[in-house]
């Protein structure tokens, strides 16, 4: 089984993933997952949230993370590259604001390897 971590059940699909809400996440059993990825939805988890969710990949599994890297906008932001509402569209009705670094620590943390990790504009990537 391969998941797409969505907010919404209307969000489009990814190929080869099938589409999961956050709220349903509870339903995947562990250690199924050869693959994860979560497309702009880090934000919306929790640690707790997102420590329940590794558990539902393999070993051997991947897991795909792009979000919004805080440093990266908070910086443009005061740089006068992004306006206000780029940037309040970037953070708001967000959980919580994470960065590259942060995100990789706490994979690396719970046991995860990191294959990749590159920001990209106001975006960060990171595959483990």
């Amino acid at each position: 089984m391969n998941i797409n971590v969505v907010i919404s059940d209307d969000s489009p699909s990814l190929e080869g993933h099938e589409n999961i809400s956050i709220p349903n996440l509870g339903q995947v059993p562990n250690s199924i997952c050869r693959s994860i990825i979560l497309s702009g939805t880090l934000n919306f988890l929790n640690d707790e949230q997102i420590l329940a969710l590794l558990s539902k990949l393999r070993h051997g599994g991947a897991v795909s993370i792009t979000c919004p890297d805080a440093m990266q906008v908070a910086h443009s932001f005061c740089l006068g590259r992004i306006d206000l509402m780029k940037f309040s569209e970037m953070t708001a009705n967000r959980l919580r604001s994470r960065t590259l670094e942060e995100t990789m620590s706490f994979l690396q943390n719970n046991g995860y390897q990191i294959s990749s990790a590159t920001v990209n504009d106001l975006m960060f990537h990171v595959e483990a």
